[in-house]
């Protein structure tokens, strides 16, 4: 096994003509088969984030860089470089520093209960104003990985790959996409997703804020968690959407 970690991992990079001397491989934050992360520093010494895709996600890929070069949102990273060959797409982003959620969470415990419902607020409005677009965008994979908390207290988000435009009198989703944890049951097809998908991830997203763990069903420590945070969260994640709140807005007014 380590044998094998050590020749996926030590393998080098290949870049694209355009992209060789520009930058310069710091490390390696993520790898699948069909999709790589590196950590890069470009001419100016900047940090910078390299996407390297092949495959389905190719077309992932190209559509998260379509979405950050239209959307002129302050909780986005700048897209810096795009090319797309035959096998591979490769995408330069903005290196955002700072730790994801996840990261704070398992560093530091769960929030306060104060301070979880303040950075719910916050995840709130910069998914309504995904969902406020003509037609609405729907992210389907939110999830505490995908923000990042910098130093001065900002949030971003970081991935729109899976993002999708609510299309009127389609039956279901062409391709089901999330995480398991996170995705509303609608996402695993029998129906299409509309923005609900997302309020129920942000339901998730809370009780891991809360508790650190994503396993709703085998908390056992719950009931010591105030009963309005509790009934905001149950009505999040109800198997139903119709029992969910309608909106952000909606889910951001019973918060405060």
């Amino acid at each position: 096994m380590e044998n094998r970690f050590k020749v996926r991992y030590s393998q080098r990079v290949v870049l694209p003509e355009s992209l060789k001397g520009r930058i310069a491989v710091k490390s390696c934050l993520a790898y699948r088969k069909e999709q790589q992360v590196y950590l890069v520093q470009d001419e100016k010494k900047a940090l910078c984030i390299l996407k390297i895709a092949g495959g389905r996600q190719a077309a992932f890929l190209q559509k998260e860089v379509k979405l950050l070069q239209q959307l002129d949102f302050s909780f986005l990273p700048e897209c810096r470089f795009f090319m797309k060959t035959e096998q591979s797409a490769y995408m330069l982003r903005e290196y955002i520093k700072g730790d994801t959620l996840w990261e704070r969470v398992e560093k530091c415990g769960p929030y306060p209960v104060q301070e979880s419902a303040e950075v719910m607020l916050r995840l709130c409005k910069i998914i309504s104003q995904l969902h406020a677009q003509k037609p609405p965008l729907i992210h389907r994979d939110i999830k505490p990985q995908n923000f990042v908390v910098t130093p001065e207290k900002n949030l971003f988000l970081l991935d729109m790959g899976t993002v999708r435009r609510y299309k009127k009198g389609r039956v279901q989703d062409t391709v089901p996409l999330g995480t398991r944890m996170t995705a509303a049951p609608e996402q695993y097809g029998y129906c299409q997703t509309d923005i609900r998908v997302d309020i129920y991830a942000l339901g998730v997203v809370w009780f891991y804020l809360l508790t650190g763990t994503m396993n709703m069903s085998g908390y056992k420590g719950w009931k010591k968690y105030p009963e309005d945070c509790r009934r905001i969260i149950q009505k999040c994640t109800k198997m139903d959407p119709e029992d969910r709140y309608r909106s952000c807005q909606e889910l951001e007014k019973v918060i405060e």
